[in-house]
């Protein structure tokens, strides 16, 4: 999980300058993360070496090999063609938040987190308190959940001039800091 939370910084600091531009909006911002054609996950999926697919089963994106792709021609022929992506497997699930705090948080963002199947799993966020209160938050949801997952959580934060990332991996163990 370390290996991803590199990467993500590592591609978030090449589109810095545009994630700035667009901090104060959130629809903007959220674009740059995830709709613009040149957004950040475009080239996050690309330094991964893993397709994307946006918004497979309200997850905001999924990453996968083209082996993990349901065949359009089955041995038998029980079906004929293949309408979208239907996969066997989802290397990983993405949920982007960019206010975590309200009732429409980051809570739900872990919960939908936990009810799916993928190798990794990953949330990134920003909110207006410090990121430790979030991972304990957060943790505290995964530990009482009887699930053995663990969550990468992103907490991305800005003085105006430069983003800086914490990392964290979530898990029924508690909190440990990237």
């Amino acid at each position: 999980m370390k290996d991803l939370f590199n990467v993500w910084k590592q591609i978030c600091s090449i589109h810095e300058q545009k994630l700035l531009k667009n901090w104060t909006s959130r629809k903007r911002f959220t674009n740059a993360v995830l709709y613009d054609c040149d957004a950040v996950i475009y080239d996050f999926s690309k330094q991964l070496k893993l397709e994307i697919a946006q918004e497979y089963y309200s997850v905001d994106a999924v990453f996968y090999k083209p082996s993990d792709k349901v065949s359009p021609s089955p041995k038998n022929g029980t079906w004929t063609s293949i309408q979208g992506n239907w996969l066997k497997r989802i290397r990983i699930a993405f949920e982007h938040e960019n206010y975590l705090d309200g009732t429409k948080g980051g809570y739900q963002e872990i919960s939908h987190l936990l009810i799916l199947q993928a190798d990794y799993k990953i949330l990134v966020g920003y909110g207006e308190r410090e990121s430790i209160d979030y991972a304990e938050d957060y943790a505290s949801i995964i530990t009482s959940s009887g699930h053995e997952d663990k969550i990468l959580f992103i907490y991305g934060q800005t003085d105006g001039t430069s983003i800086s990332w914490d990392g964290y991996i979530l898990s029924e163990k508690g909190i440990s800091k990237l």
